[in-house]
C-alpha cells in the first residue's frame, strides 16, 4: 500500500488519454531547464501516486486510495473533463469521500481543459462554492495585488508570482478566492478578439472578462482556492497546461503537504452507501488481501492465495 503524501487520479479526460498530468509532471510545454525543475519539485516532495480512475471502471481502487493511505494530503482531480461520463460518475462515485477527505484537512486540486462544465456540474455542487463559468480565450494573467498575501499562504512565501498567458475557461464570482486574474494590464489574446479590435481585458473593460459597470470586483478568473473546512479546493483553468500553470499547481501541492494534520479517513461513515457496505477499515482490508491474492494467483501460488482469503473470515 503507498504511502505517498499525492494521489493522482487520471482517467477521465475527454481526449481519452492523459495528456494534461503528462505536462504536470514531465513539463512538456515547458523548457529543458523548467521540465527538469518541475520533475525535480515533484521528487522533493517524495513522489506521486498516480491511479486510474478509468471512466468510472476503477472507481474502487481509488476509494482504497483515498481511505487507506493515512499520510495522504493532497488529490489532484486530473482533468476531470469527459462531460458526458465522468463528471456525473465522479460525483456519484466518490464526491462524498472526496468532500469529507477535503473537510477534514486535504487539499483537492482541480486542472481541467473543460472548466466550464466542472464548475457548473461538479465544483458548485459538491463544494458549494459560488462559482460561475465565464468565457474561453487568451489573455495575460496575474495575482490580483489584494490578494497577494494570500496567494503566497497557498503556494509558498518564495513562490515566484508574474503574470502570464494562458487560454482559459474563466469563472465568476470567485472574486474573494482569485488566485490569477484579469488585472489592469491584461490583454486580449485570442485572434478573434484581435481581429475585432477588443484587446482591453482589464476589470474596466465592459464586455467579456468583466461585469458590468460599477461592478468591476467580479473580473474573470482563471486559478482560485477556496477554504472547505479545515481543506482547501482549488480551480485551474489553463486549457492547455502551461509550464506556469504546471509549477503553480506543484507549488501549492508543497504547500498542502507540508501539512500537520491527520486526515485519516478510518472513521469515515458515507451517507449514501448500501445498507449492507463494509466500513471503511474492512473494506481496505479487503481491497489490500484481494490485491495480495491476485498477485500470488498469477504467480501460480494458489495454496498460499487460499491462505490470504482465509484471514478475513
Amino acid at each position: 500500500m503507498s504511502n505517498k503524501k499525492i494521489l493522482v487520479i487520471d482517467g477521465m479526460s475527454i481526449t481519452g488519454c492523459d495528456w494534461y498530468s503528462t505536462h504536470i509532471f514531465d513539463g512538456v510545454r515547458a523548457s529543458g531547464e523548467q521540465a527538469e525543475n518541475l520533475r525535480q519539485m515533484w521528487s522533493d516532495m517524495g513522489g506521486i501516486e498516480r491511479v486510474n480512475y478509468d471512466y468510472g471502471k476503477g472507481k474502487e481502487l481509488v476509494k482504497e486510495r483515498i481511505l487507506c493511505n493515512k499520510e495522504l494530503k493532497a488529490l489532484i482531480v486530473c482533468d476531470l473533463s469527459d462531460t458526458d461520463t465522468s463528471m456525473l460518475n465522479f460525483v456519484t462515485d466518490l464526491g462524498e469521500l472526496v468532500l469529507e477527505f477535503t473537510k477534514r484537512g486535504g487539499w483537492v486540486l482541480f486542472p481541467t481543459s473543460e472548466g466550464g462544465c466542472l464548475v457548473d456540474r461538479v465544483l458548485k455542487n459538491l463544494f458549494s462554492v459560488p462559482w460561475t463559468s465565464k468565457g474561453y480565450y487568451r489573455s495575460t494573467w496575474d495575482v490580483p495585488p489584494e490578494q497577494k498575501e494570500r496567494v503566497l499562504s497557498l503556494f509558498g512565501q518564495d513562490t515566484p508570482l508574474a503574470p502570464y498567458s494562458a487560454k482559459c475557461c474563466t469563472i465568476r464570482n470567485a472574486e474573494n478566492h482569485a488566485c490569477y486574474g484579469a488585472s489592469p494590464d491584461s490583454r486580449h489574446e485570442s485572434l478573434s478578439m484581435v481581429m475585432s479590435g477588443n484587446l482591453d481585458a482589464s476589470r474596466k473593460e465592459s464586455n467579456s472578462v468583466t461585469a458590468p459597470e460599477g461592478l468591476e470586483a467580479n473580473f474573470d478568473v482563471i486559478c482560485c482556492a477556496a477554504d472547505i473546512g479545515l481543506g482547501k479546493v482549488a480551480y485551474f483553468g489553463d486549457v492547455n497546461a502551461e509550464y506556469q500553470t504546471c509549477f503553480l499547481i506543484a507549488s501549492m501541492v508543497r504547500t498542502a503537504t507540508n501539512s500537520t494534520l491527520d486526515i485519516s479517513l478510518d472513521s469515515i461513515t458515507l451517507s449514501n452507501k448500501d445498507p449492507l457496505a463494509l466500513n471503511s477499515t474492512d473494506f481496505g482490508t479487503i481491497l489490500s488481501l484481494k490485491e495480495q491474492g491476485n498477485q500470488q494467483f498469477m504467480q501460480k501460488k494458489i495454496s498460499k492465495r487460499f491462505a490470504l482469503l482465509s484471514t478475513s473470515d
